[in-house]
């Protein structure tokens, strides 16, 4: 769009042909918003209904849901809460279609249960699996603790 490339319409799932702009893009995230599970895996290409445009599709952020730095995990959720709120503001000027309110929604609450824990799940599992397992089985299943432990043969 900024460049002022010629483009043509394309046929949606409704049979109408649209034009690229943003609304269609809206119109397709609030379409899709309607099925969207708790865990955001959704599509928003070719989604249902008019004035939709179905090449479209989702900016994504993978989030941890824990974080064993409250400082990061602070910094983290507030900057996502900015882009939910205020930064909307700037989508357009920027090219991005704004989120319809149904997805800042269910994106808000999902925020709001990022939590602390002291160490991440998958330290706690190592540090487990590096008690039960004796020194020379952890060094056929983990070249970096053989080299870290230059165990004998």
């Amino acid at each position: 769009m900024q460049n002022k490339i010629p483009y043509g319409a394309v046929r949606n799932a409704a049979g109408e042909f649209v034009r690229a702009d943003l609304a269609g893009v809206s119109a397709a995230a609030a379409a899709a918003s309607k099925t969207m599970p708790e865990d955001f895996r959704v599509s928003i290409t070719n989604a249902p209904g008019n004035g939709v445009y179905p090449i479209s599709s989702f900016t994504w952020l993978l989030i941890p849901g824990k974080f064993s730095d409250a400082t990061k995990r602070d910094a983290i959720k507030g900057f996502v809460t900015w882009m939910l709120a205020d930064g909307q503001n700037y989508a357009e000027t920027l090219s991005y279609a704004k989120l319809p309110k149904e997805v800042v929604d269910r994106e808000l609450k999902a925020i709001s249960k990022i939590s602390e824990t002291g160490r991440p799940e998958w330290q706690r599992q190592l540090r487990q699996f590096r008690a039960r397992a004796p020194l020379r089985a952890r060094a056929l299943f983990c070249p970096a603790c053989a080299r870290a432990t230059k165990s004998p043969a």
